[in-house]
């Protein structure tokens, strides 16, 4: 369920215009099916959680009270830097081990039985969006945002880091995107892929526009 608060910023406008043309004819060439926002943590854990389709009540407020990480819809910068602002940051984040990626799909390896595979949409790339506009446009085409560790796999699995942490520049991403995660601490950041050193970060999700990533099953 969405929270009422997402209401007075009237993206309806804005989403409408721009949902891309191309849109319908990808749905209809291929079969689209929802995919948890949290099945990147079954696979890992093996969970018995049910399957996470929507955000939390809540989630679209810049004011609404949530401190702890989740993993899924809210990190912490910690997870992922060290020394962040400082000029001795280092980006931990890191892909995972085995996945390989073919024509836009993601395949994790099968782990105790378990086997994971997420197709990626790429929008337009000459049009920039805000964050409320990309998951509206995801979720209209049955697709998702994809989420923090899914975009490291899909865009630098196979790359190498350098020593502040970094993948390579020359990654399978090569510009920025909107990811499914907002910074806990201070919830008008959203966190995003950067394409340019392929590390994630965070940035304000009201007034800033990026591009257009949105997974789904193969």
């Amino acid at each position: 369920m969405i929270a009422n608060s997402c209401a007075v910023r009237n993206f309806g406008a804005e989403v409408q215009a721009t949902i891309p043309n191309e849109s319908t004819i990808w749905i209809q060439q291929n079969k689209v099916s929802a995919v948890p926002f949290n099945v990147f943590r079954k696979w890992l854990t093996g969970s018995k959680e049910f399957g996470i389709y929507d955000y939390p009540e809540g989630f679209f407020s810049a004011t609404a009270e949530k401190t702890k990480a989740d993993g899924v819809f809210y990190e912490v910068p910690e997870t992922y830097w060290k020394n962040k602002g400082t000029t001795k940051e280092i980006f931990l984040g890191s892909t995972t081990e085995g996945v390989t990626v073919k024509d836009d799909v993601l395949t994790y390896p099968v782990k105790d039985g378990r086997s994971l595979a997420l197709k990626f949409w790429f929008g337009d790339k000459s049009k920039q969006h805000s964050f409320y506009s990309a998951y509206q446009i995801c979720k209209g085409m049955g697709l998702r945002l994809p989420v923090i560790q899914e975009s490291l796999d899909y865009c630098a699995s196979g790359f190498p880091k350098d020593s502040k942490g970094s993948y390579s520049k020359d990654n399978r991403c090569p510009y920025s995107f909107w990811l499914a995660t907002v910074n806990p601490d201070y919830r008008y950041h959203a966190w995003h892929f950067n394409g340019r050193g392929a590390w994630v970060g965070a940035t304000d999700r009201h007034d800033e526009r990026l591009k257009l990533v949105c997974v789904g099953a193969p």
